[in-house]
């Protein structure tokens, strides 16, 4: 083959990848827009169930793209990289490996595996987030549509708790707040909100042009009105979490200003009437001892959890089986306990343990939970050259850590990486990172 051949070959191998990196990032962007606003009100779950098949599509068509690439989708080699993450990607190798065996292993296998199957494609965004296909401008954009999805749902959510917009009719309203704009719950929309947040707040902190920086405002202000109506602390804490990671690592004539600006904007929001309301009805709680409605009836997906946990700590119960493992660990628990944990809602019944540690302990064993844990805080130290030296991705990599911050500690009370809207921009988000922590050129 010829000098010119070769290069012909090269340049056509070069144009399918960029294709195909094309194809999944507009499949990736579809599927976090349907994350926030897709629903069917003929389906017997009518937001889970379209978002999360539009996820599902999205990851399969940019994984399948991104395999049929014909150039390379990591710019380092494996002996390379730095400890760091190479610790993070054997432990999370680890921790799939194990929660392939809790499935395998699990009493409801056929439940269990079905459940595995969407987790292994979920995971998949993880490798998609350390390919091309979030480099530059296009992992710009993917955020952007992320952000832009959940500030016309904070406006949305807004309205809805002024009374100026109804939204979609619905059965039964359990939560605190109507206003969960179209994703269908208002605690999962304050989450997402909080992250978007983050995100928003990026440019003001950050060196950006001038039109960013009032665009950003401008979501920013639209998302802390969103999330004030949903009347969810945990997004509230989130974002208050987030904003100080990004603030702290911000150059630092910016960070005074920064921090500033987001004191301020705690202060409003907490004046807001729901979050007023909400943050007087928990204080009523703490000193009327009412521990368990302080923190919205958790203690009984908690303590069955935990049951689960002490029956098989090693393997667990198989991904996916905690909703059908709630009802009777929770008796077991209330015997062990001698009391009652009983949800004052018309729901009483929990299909998460609102915890995302505690619930990968109960179905995949503490084992694997732990390794997970573990590539987590690896993921985190290995961003730390990136961070700390003077380079391109320092901006980069402080916004995906400050995102990351936040959903780790929304992970501790809710679950995050069960829903669309938030898993598809967390996972992406620790892919990417991982990427620009291992030292990829």
């Amino acid at each position: 083959m010829g000098r010119r051949d070769r290069y012909a070959l090269s340049r056509r191998s070069d144009e399918g990848g960029d294709r195909a990196v094309a194809v999944g990032r507009f499949a990736l962007g579809l599927a976090i827009l349907a994350s926030f606003f897709l629903f069917d009100t003929g389906a017997e779950a009518g937001f889970d169930a379209p978002k999360r098949l539009a996820a599902l599509l999205g990851i399969a068509v940019a994984a399948s793209g991104l395999l049929l690439g014909a150039r390379p989708l990591l710019d380092v080699a494996w002996t390379a990289m730095r400890r760091g993450a190479r610790a993070a990607a054997i432990l999370l190798g680890l921790a799939v490996t194990g929660a392939v065996l809790a499935a395998l292993l699990s009493p409801r296998q056929e439940l269990s595996l079905g459940a595995l199957r969407v987790a292994l494609l979920y995971a998949c965004l993880l490798p998609i987030g350390a390919t091309r296909l979030t480099d530059g401008a296009g992992g710009r954009t993917l955020l952007a549509v992320f952000v832009a999805g959940a500030t016309a749902s904070g406006a949305m959510a807004a309205g809805q708790a002024a009374g100026l917009w109804t939204g979609v009719h619905v059965e039964a309203i359990t939560g605190r707040s109507p206003a969960f704009a179209l994703v269908g719950n208002e605690g999962v929309l304050g989450l997402a909100l909080g992250l978007a947040a983050v995100a928003a707040l990026a440019p003001l902190v950050l060196p950006s042009g001038r039109r960013t920086r009032i665009a950003a405002a401008a979501c920013l202000l639209l998302l802390l009105l969103g999330l004030a109506s949903t009347a969810n602390l945990t997004g509230v804490v989130a974002l208050l979490v987030g904003a100080a990671v990004l603030v702290g690592l911000a150059a630092p004539r910016r960070a005074l200003v920064a921090a500033g600006a987001t004191l301020l904007a705690g202060i409003v929001l907490t004046t807001l009437p729901p979050v007023r309301a909400r943050l007087a009805e928990l204080a009523g709680d703490l000193r009327a001892g009412r521990l368990d409605a302080a923190i919205s009836g958790r203690l009984a997906p908690w303590a069955a959890a935990l049951e689960m946990v002490r029956e098989r700590p090693l393997t667990g119960f198989g991904p996916g089986t905690f909703a059908a493992e709630y009802a009777p660990h929770r008796v077991a628990a209330e015997l062990r306990l001698r009391r009652r944990l009983v949800h004052p809602k018309v729901t009483s019944s929990y299909a998460e343990a609102h915890s995302e540690p505690l619930q990968a302990a109960a179905e995949v064993g503490v084992p694997a939970a732990a390794t997970g844990i573990g590539a987590l805080l690896f993921l985190f130290w290995s961003a730390r050259p990136t961070i700390s030296r003077d380079s391109k991705d320092r901006a980069e990599a402080v916004v995906l850590l400050a995102l990351l911050a936040a959903g780790a500690v929304a992970a501790l009370l809710w679950f995050p990486l069960h829903r669309p809207v938030t898993a598809l921009p967390l996972l992406l988000a620790a892919g990417r990172l991982w990427r620009l922590g291992g030292g990829a050129r």
